[in-house]
């Protein structure tokens, strides 16, 4: 629920976005299409790998591509962190961190 939440909200501000529930789907599709991506989220929790783990594999097929750690648990973010995230962002999102978010991404 919290993907859509924050697609939704990103794609307001113009920010083209491709979802992915499967991280390993989504480590295939990155291997073939690295150059279509400017940032990657990644949940602390997805699901079969843990999120260090797909920060690793990202960081195996591309260290161009920045990484957000994507979690309320800090210990899944330094786990990320340790692994080649450079950001957090928090799942408490409120309407008004967009902009914040979006400056962010513009830079």
């Amino acid at each position: 629920d919290f993907s859509f939440f924050l697609r939704e909200n990103l794609e307001q501000f113009g920010i083209e976005t491709v979802h992915f529930s499967d991280a390993q789907e989504a480590l295939k599709h990155l291997e073939k299409n690295p150059e279509l991506y400017d940032l990657i989220i990644v949940d602390g929790n997805p699901g079969v790998l843990s999120g260090d783990l797909v920060v690793s594999e990202i960081r195996d097929i591309t260290l161009k591509v920045p990484v957000l750690a994507q979690s309320d648990a800090s210990t899944y973010i330094q786990k990320m962190f340790t692994a080649g995230a450079v950001g957090a962002v928090p799942r408490n999102l409120k309407a008004e961190d967009f902009v914040k978010l979006e400056s962010v991404l513009r830079e």
